[in-house]
């Protein structure tokens, strides 16, 4: 696969994002106290790394392999952890 210049430029500004999102998601997996959260920043995290690395592979002129039958969000089913606040009693 050979690529335009325009197209390069493009994918090193979306591997740039994607290089922010990495370490967005690793700070606030520190910073969680929640195991559920700390573990969903940590799966994003990874991710994110996979997107990273997709698109070094498109840079290098490689079609990167996908996973198009991606189930994760369509199976993820969040657990409460944290008790629930005196606001949150009222709601209900």
């Amino acid at each position: 696969m050979v690529l335009k210049e325009k197209e390069k430029t493009a994918i090193e500004d979306l591997q740039s994002q994607e290089k922010c999102c990495i370490e967005k998601y690793q700070k606030y997996a520190q910073q969680a106290k929640d195991p559920e959260l700390k573990k969903l920043f940590e799966t994003l995290a990874t991710k994110e790394q996979q997107h990273y690395a997709s698109l070094g592979q498109v840079l290098e002129g490689n079609v990167p392999e996908c996973d198009v039958n991606d189930s994760d969000g369509a199976n993820y089913t969040p657990t409460a952890t944290y008790p629930a606040t005196d606001s949150e009693d009222k709601k209900h």
